[in-house]
């Protein structure tokens, strides 16, 4: 689980490049490489962004976090390849995700607990951005 102070930093997965900026209080430009290295480049940590000064990386940290969950379960069918993953969200909510490999394309199913039409649009995206961000990783560590 993810322990309460990293728990009370603000995720910025989600925000434009100028609310990151404001948010973490640096110039516009920051603002733009940072949301770039986790739109563009899936980047998941501060560390990664290796075209922010060293000393800048380090202050995010202490300012912010970029997703806002932890891998409860992960599985992939042999027979299949596909990918199950189960995410636990700050919020309590969980989100499912399955990743379907077929000879010429993928399919990438997601599931929360809440219904589509309470949930707003932004949050919904968050989610899928967060699922594919760790279907991602599963597929790297899993050979896929």
């Amino acid at each position: 689980m993810v322990n309460d102070v990293i728990r009370d930093l603000p995720v910025i997965c989600g925000l434009f490049p100028e609310e990151i900026s404001a948010l973490l209080e640096v110039e516009p430009l920051r603002g733009r490489q940072i949301f770039a290295w986790i739109h563009r480049r899936r980047q998941a940590s501060f560390d990664g962004m290796t075209d922010l000064p060293a000393a800048l990386r380090e202050t995010l940290k202490s300012r912010a976090r970029i997703w806002n969950a932890e891998c409860v379960e992960a599985v992939r069918s042999e027979k299949s390849g596909t990918v199950k993953v189960l995410l636990r969200l700050d919020r309590g909510d969980t989100v499912e995700s399955v990743l379907i490999r077929d000879r010429e394309r993928v399919t990438f199913c997601l599931s929360t607990i809440q219904p589509l039409r309470k949930a707003p649009p932004r949050q919904i995206v968050l989610d899928a951005q967060e699922m594919q961000r760790f279907l991602v990783g599963v597929e790297n560590l899993s050979g896929g």
